[in-house]
C-alpha cells in the first residue's frame, strides 16, 4: 500500500454518488465506492476513478485505472436513474 492510498479520504455525499456516472462507458453506468473508499468503480468493473484526499472524484477517463481490460460495458443492464 503506498502512502497516498493509506491516507483518509473525505467521504462523498450520497446525493453525489447517485448522480455520478462513468464517462468512459457509452451507457454511462453508475459508479460505486471501492472497498477502500478512495475510488469509484464503474458498474461494469472496468474503470476505477480516484478520489482526492479532499473528497473530489477525478472522473477523467485518461487518468482512470483500468481494472479489467476484458470487462464489457454492454453486458450490464443499467437501472434508470430517477
Amino acid at each position: 500500500m503506498n502512502e497516498r492510498s493509506s491516507k483518509a479520504v473525505q467521504p462523498l455525499d450520497d446525493w453525489l454518488l447517485q448522480i455520478l456516472a462513468c464517462p468512459a462507458c457509452p451507457q454511462h453506468h453508475p459508479v460505486h465506492l471501492n472497498d477502500e473508499k478512495n475510488g469509484l468503480i464503474c458498474a461494469c468493473g472496468k474503470y476505477l476513478f480516484s478520489i482526492s484526499e479532499e473528497g473530489i472524484p477525478n472522473m477523467l477517463v485518461e487518468e482512470s485505472t483500468v481494472l479489467d481490460e476484458n470487462a464489457d460495458p454492454n453486458s450490464i443492464n443499467s437501472e434508470v436513474k430517477s
